[in-house]
C-alpha cells in the first residue's frame, strides 16, 4: 500500500507540473490576444478603419493613451491592471523585445517532425535499424 501512495504522489506532482506549464501558455496566449484585440478595437471604433490580425494588428503598437481608449471586455474591467498593461505594451523596452521575438519566430529550422513517438521513439527506431 505505501508504494501506491508514493506512486500517486509522484503522479500528482507530474500532473501539477504539466498543468502549470499549460496554464502559463494559456495566460501568455491570452495576453498576446488581448493586445491584438485592443489594437483592433482602437482602429475600428476610434479611427473607423478596418483592422484584424490578418491586416497586421499584431505588428501595430499603440501609445499608452491609445491602449487606454481601447476596450478588452474581460481585461479592462480591472482598470489598475489595464493601466499597467497599457503602460507596459507602449514601453520602448517591451516593443523592442516583442520585435526581437517576432524576428526570431520560424528561424529554428523545420520544427518538430517526429510524430507521436517524439525524440526518444525516433532515436530508438534509428538505433534498432
Amino acid at each position: 500500500m505505501p508504494d501506491d501512495i508514493e506512486e500517486d504522489q509522484a503522479q500528482w506532482t507530474r500532473v501539477k507540473r504539466h498543468f502549470r506549464k499549460c496554464a502559463d501558455k494559456i495566460i501568455k496566449d491570452a495576453m498576446y490576444n488581448a493586445r491584438i484585440a485592443a489594437v483592433n478595437y482602437y482602429y475600428k471604433k476610434i479611427k473607423g478603419q478596418k483592422m484584424s490580425k490578418a491586416l497586421g494588428a499584431n505588428e501595430i503598437y499603440l501609445t499608452e493613451e491609445q491602449y487606454l481608449e481601447s476596450v478588452v471586455d474581460w481585461l479592462s474591467k480591472d482598470m489598475e491592471a489595464w493601466r499597467w498593461l497599457a503602460k507596459r505594451w507602449a514601453s520602448p523596452e517591451w516593443i523592442a523585445e516583442s520585435n526581437k521575438h517576432r524576428a526570431n519566430r520560424g528561424t529554428e529550422g523545420p520544427g518538430h517532425r517526429y510524430g507521436a513517438d517524439g525524440h526518444l521513439g525516433t532515436a530508438r527506431r534509428m538505433v534498432s535499424i
